[in-house]
């Protein structure tokens, strides 16, 4: 989805955040939940399991702008600060709720 081109996105009612907007927000919210909770599990890297937030944190945001970048070679697609902003409150929001459900 990140990368079609703008014309395959769905075309909903704008209320006070657009489609393209929530789905940034859904997608890195539930990217960094399942990276965190990941990274605590996993027993092969002992900085990620230590530090499972700024390891979120940091290749989530990377990833938001890899993309961006990436959606210059696409048509009818262009480089928006605004979908880095998505995904980085996604991304905190995710965080939020791990926080919350695993008490961490």
């Amino acid at each position: 989805m990140t990368l079609l081109p703008s014309q395959s996105l769905p075309q909903g009612v704008d209320w006070y955040i657009s489609f393209d907007k929530f789905a940034h927000i859904t997608i890195f919210a539930v990217l960094s939940w399942l990276m965190t909770h990941g990274s605590h599990k996993q027993h092969t890297f002992q900085t990620m399991r230590k530090y499972p937030r700024a390891w979120t944190i940091s290749c989530c945001i990377s990833l938001g702008v890899i993309i961006e970048i990436l959606q210059t070679t696409v048509s009818n697609r262009q480089f928006e600060l605004l979908d880095i902003l998505a995904d980085t409150i996604g991304v905190f929001i995710g965080l939020v709720v791990f926080f919350f459900v695993y008490n961490r």
